[in-house]
């Protein structure tokens, strides 16, 4: 599977715990951890949603994807990397 820098994914996971509070519905059936690395491996390979060979329906992924879209996560985490980016 895909390997995601350790520093960018400590700050993605930290992201989606702050900002997203699931608190009503259905309980995550895995940690974000899977979820996250299920998407960058669709953002990387660049495959299709429904060519997924995972342990969920792929539209679980994608919903996900989407949620932390609209919730600008991706734009503060790619904010945050490079910002660190500018001070070294």
């Amino acid at each position: 599977m895909i390997t995601i820098n350790n520093c960018i994914y400590t700050i993605l996971h930290n992201l989606i715990k702050s900002k997203t509070k699931y608190t009503t519905g259905r309980p995550l059936t895995y940690n974000i951890d899977h979820y996250i690395k299920v998407i960058f491996k669709v953002l990387y390979s660049g495959c299709q949603w429904n060519s997924l060979n995972e342990h969920l329906h792929y539209s679980v992924y994608n919903k996900h994807f989407l949620k932390w879209t609209a919730m600008e996560i991706f734009t503060e985490l790619h904010k945050i990397v490079t910002s660190k980016k500018k001070k070294n």
